[in-house]
Formats: structure tokens, C-alpha cells, sequence
């Protein structure tokens, strides 16, 4: 099975933006979406547009990884461990490293199904930038089954969590989207199913904006390791820690603009459609 974007843009208002409307080339490559950064799809896992097991993971259908740089810059995309892949979704075998980029504007869009939680706190990591966001600048997404709820979390540069929203989980099938301008007070938005949600703990402070190239890391805990590691309930945070193996991801995509809500509506429509 192959992978082909819609030329027009995988949301109408790509069409008329920067890049919008033109052919993709180098494979999947879909460069002529505005604004995306990370694509990865469960079942088309690899940039050549197929279904392709022998990779560790999936790779960002975007971008390659910055050629000439070392893993300790957070550039390259490494996939550690070894995934089970079912039907359109992918169960990481660890934690897996993607390039991110300088920006303010923040869109995050998922979905995944829920498995069983690996830690009596019941976290599951889903994706961190720059490091364990109380320890560094960054951000992370995380759901935690105790809670019920979905969290998105920014920090300023000192590590102050100054954004820590949460709005409640309602099924083990997640289509959850986030929009934020990190540097900006009362910005954020969640989403679930395609619609707004209120959260039910508000703090949307500054955070940092997005600096540089670093790793983020799907699946756990970020660090410039190039290896995964279990946690376990009396070390919970070791290098590279993996929290998500019973999760099986679907898609992953990250912007650097904010999606509108009838951008956002329309992903989820079509995400739905693929992945049920």
C-alpha cells in the first residue's frame, strides 16, 4: 500500500498559504503542507511511502534528518527497539527521536489507542520536547489513567511548568489535538474528537518558544540518548525512558502555525474515517 497526500493540502487553508498546492516530491516528502513539521503514520511508517516492517519504528514522512550532525544536537531521528505493527497502528518498541524545530506557534494532532499502563502512576508519555519538562525548557504531552485526563505541559527556561492544562480522557481511543503560542498567556486550546474542550484545570502561562533543533521524543522521556530504557516504579525517570509499550500509535503530526478549529475538525474527520 502506498501513501499519497492531497496536493491541495492536507486542510483547505494549506492551498493558500506558503508551499500550499504543490506536488510532493522525494517520495512521500509532503512539503507542500504549510506549516507541518512531523508526520508520522502508523501504518505508511516509512518515507518512501509504503508500509515497510524492517524499520524500527515510523519515520517522519516531512522531513529527513539534518544531515552532518550528531545525536547529541537532538538532529538525527534515531528508532530504538523493536515495534509490533497492527493493522494501521504501530506498538513502538522504545522511545523514538524526530528533529523539532524553532517556532512559537505550537499544533499537536494524535491519535492512539490506550494499552496498559506500565507504572503504578498510571503515565503515559506520549511525546516529549527537549528534555523532562520539570527539569528543562520544552514541552510534553501526557495521559494519565488515574486522572482520566489528557495534559499538555510548556515550561519557561528556568524548568517552571507554566503551562499545565488538562481536559478529561473519555474513551482508550484518543483523537486529542493542542494548539498553543508558547510564549503567550491564555493561548491554548484542546481538542478531542474533532471538538474544543474545556479544560478542567487552567494554568496557561509563558512558556519558551521553541529554540533551535532539538529531539523530540514519541513515546518517553527525552534525553540525547540513543537508547530506550524501561522505567520501573523505583526509577522512574532513567535516560531514554520508554513508558508507551503497550500503546499502539496511529498518526503523529506537529506544526509550527496554529490550525484553526475547521482545520482541525477536518483531520480529525479524516483520521477517523482511516483508523476507526
Amino acid at each position: 500500500m502506498t501513501f499519497n497526500f492531497n496536493v491541495k493540502g492536507l486542510t483547505p487553508q494549506d492551498v493558500n498559504t506558503s508551499g500550499g498546492g504543490e506536488t510532493p516530491t522525494g517520495g512521500v516528502f509532503p512539503k507542500n503542507i504549510a506549516g507541518l513539521v512531523m508526520c508520522l503514520d502508523g501504518e505508511i511508517n516509512s518515507r518512501s511511502g509504503v508500509h515497510d516492517e524492517s524499520i524500527n519504528g515510523m519515520q517522519n514522512l516531512v522531513y529527513a534528518p539534518y544531515a552532518n550532525k550528531s545525536s547529541t544536537t537532538g538532529c538525527l531521528e534515531v528508532l530504538n527497539g523493536t515495534p509490533t505493527f497492527t493493522g494501521k497502528g504501530c506498538k513502538l518498541g522504545g522511545t523514538c527521536y524526530y528533529p523539532s524545530y524553532s517556532h512559537n506557534n505550537l499544533s499537536f494532532e494524535l491519535c492512539l489507542e490506550l494499552g496498559t499502563a506500565i507504572l503504578s502512576n498510571k503515565n503515559h508519555w506520549i511525546i516529549q520536547n527537549t528534555g523532562r519538562v520539570s527539569s528543562y525548557g520544552g514541552f510534553q504531552i501526557l495521559i494519565n489513567e488515574n486522572a482520566k485526563a489528557v495534559f499538555f505541559q510548556a515550561t519557561n527556561t528556568s524548568g517552571t511548568s507554566t503551562k499545565n492544562i488538562k481536559i478529561p480522557l473519555t474513551s482508550n481511543k484518543v483523537y486529542f489535538a493542542v494548539t498553543s503560542v508558547l510564549n503567550t498567556a491564555n493561548s491554548t486550546k484542546m481538542y478531542l474528537n474533532g471538538e474544543e474542550v474545556q479544560p478542567t484545570s487552567p494554568t496557561d502561562g509563558v512558556a519558551s518558544a521553541l529554540s533551535g533543533v532539538q529531539n523530540v521524543s514519541l513515546g518517553g522521556i527525552n534525553s540525547t540518548s540513543t537508547s530506550s530504557s524501561t522505567p520501573t516504579n523505583s526509577n522512574e525517570y532513567p535516560e531514554g525512558a520508554f513508558y508507551c509499550p503497550n500503546d499502539i500509535f496511529y498518526s503523529v503530526r506537529q506544526w509550527n502555525r496554529i490550525l484553526t478549529p475547521d482545520e482541525i475538525k477536518q483531520n480529525y474527520l479524516q483520521d477517523k474515517k482511516r483508523f476507526g
